[in-house]
């Protein structure tokens, strides 16, 4: 399952999400045919274990419908899920990852408004992307709760 967000200015997803401000934001281009949108519900969803042994759809779509649910308190992120096959681990991190593709591109990386990565450094990492993929630096809204992008971008070297 890989989860995503439609929107990156939210302070509290920077704050759970990225290190307290000092990881990155990836934004995706992903067609919407790949994304679950979630359901915000105060109530949790029943769990019945005869809808498992139900054949084809009727089990999928109930375990699509476990899977995209969370408490309305969460709507703040605006999730979106995809479900794709994750089958080897990295062999040093054991973590499991899925390449860039043509349905999965990389469009933004934005840098937390506490972050010491360079500019430098994220391009050398972006190597032959590099120039496809929008790059800046955020920063805390001077008059609401939000994250933004920060203008000036001599400020960030």
């Amino acid at each position: 399952m890989l989860c995503f967000s439609r929107k990156w200015q939210n302070p509290v997803q920077w704050s759970h999400y990225a290190d307290r401000h000092r990881g990155l934001c990836l934004g995706f281009d992903v067609p919407d045919i790949y994304l679950e949108p979630i359901s915000y519900l105060s109530e949790r969803v029943i769990f019945e274990p005869k809808m498992l042994t139900h054949s084809g759809d009727i089990a999928e779509s109930y375990v699509v419908k476990l899977l995209t649910t969370k408490f309305k308190h969460w709507s703040y992120e605006n999730e979106m899920r995809s479900f794709i096959e994750l089958n080897n681990p990295d062999k040093k991190s054991g973590l499991y990852f899925t390449p860039f593709s043509e349905d999965i591109v990389l469009k933004k990386v934005i840098v937390g408004a506490r972050s010491s990565i360079k500019r430098h450094v994220l391009n050398e990492a972006l190597g032959s992307i590099a120039s496809e993929v929008s790059v800046f630096k955020a920063r805390l809204a001077y008059h609401s709760f939000n994250v933004v992008r920060l203008k000036n971008e001599s400020l960030w070297t």
